[in-house]
């Protein structure tokens, strides 16, 4: 089957093992499972990759010496009546990041569409030179994978200087943590401001705000501290960055006025899910935006 088609020249010293099923190969991408830890994925025991919560499928055979795979889904280890979750599907993955899952005997996979069920097998291969990590320099500038729906809107508040909400969700900007003692200062410079985020395949939002990454627009003002995962950018604009200033109060027409347009915000984000669920908008959506434009941004509908 596969396992006659993989590899004839593997060496005892570096082979590598993978379970391969019907002709799809099963990774372990740790770093991506660790990230989706406390999102109804666990930890099984036995594996030797520091506990992975599940496994990629993907066609790309293990000894193509190509900087990424094709990820098919992967697939995390629920809990209860759900012991299979899949959390991303289609992304590009750099082929550092992988390893090969280890074959577990009694293994199989029943092909969609078919009642026939597929024993897995264990095949060896030489993990390519693209398996082996580049420098940080190298994986900085490939830059962050971003996945999943988009989320598009106002910042409506920041419960911290490195968490900030958008269309009503409560989104942990990726590479940073909170600088205490800043979250006003951050309020009064993002708040209200649109961005458009998406979920990093590491761990927390990329938002875009004037098409800047917000990570390093706080990272660069000293308002919020790098993560010790984060891009050498984020890291190199906080050394760089004077120190954070308080903000100064506002006066109390000014927080009336930011009341009513975060009231506004949160009122076209319920308009919005509204026509997404009937699959039409039946004209609330196009009248709560007009309303927040004309208060908020001083533009018409």
């Amino acid at each position: 089957m596969v396992a006659t088609a993989l590899l004839t020249q593997a060496c005892a010293s570096s082979a590598a093992e993978i379970e391969v099923c019907d002709g799809l190969y099963r990774y372990i991408d740790v770093e991506f499972m660790r990230a989706r830890a406390s999102k109804g994925c666990f930890a099984m025991g036995g594996l030797s990759a520091g506990s992975p919560l599940g496994w990629t499928w993907s066609s790309t055979p293990p000894n193509a010496d190509v900087e990424s795979i094709e990820e098919i889904a992967t697939i995390c280890h629920g809990q209860g009546p759900v012991s299979e979750v899949m959390v991303s599907h289609g992304r590009t993955i750099p082929r550092y990041r992988l390893i090969g899952k280890p074959h577990e005997f009694g293994n199989y996979v029943r092909p969609t569409g078919t009642d026939r069920q597929v024993a897995c097998q264990s095949v060896s291969f030489t993990p390519p030179p693209s398996a082996r990590r580049p420098t940080p320099e190298a994986i900085d500038r490939a830059g962050s994978f971003v996945f999943g729906p988009v989320r598009e809107g106002p910042i409506t508040s920041t419960p911290t200087t490195s968490i900030v909400a958008v269309e009503r969700k409560l989104l942990q900007l990726y590479g940073v943590v909170q600088q205490p003692g800043m979250r006003e200062a951050v309020w009064q410079l993002v708040g209200l401001r649109p961005v458009r985020c998406q979920e990093v395949d590491l761990g927390g939002f990329r938002c875009l705000m004037d098409g800047e990454d917000l990570s390093l627009f706080l990272a660069a003002r000293g308002l919020v501290r790098p993560h010790t995962s984060a891009p050498l950018r984020i890291h190199a604009a906080f050394d760089r960055a004077p120190a954070p200033v308080a903000a100064k109060p506002l006066s109390a027409a000014e927080r009336a006025q930011q009341r009513k347009c975060v009231s506004l915000a949160d009122a076209v984000s319920r308009s919005r899910r509204r026509a997404e669920i009937r699959g039409a908008d039946d004209g609330r959506l196009a009248e709560a935006q007009a309303r927040y434009n004309i208060t908020c941004t001083g533009s018409g509908p």
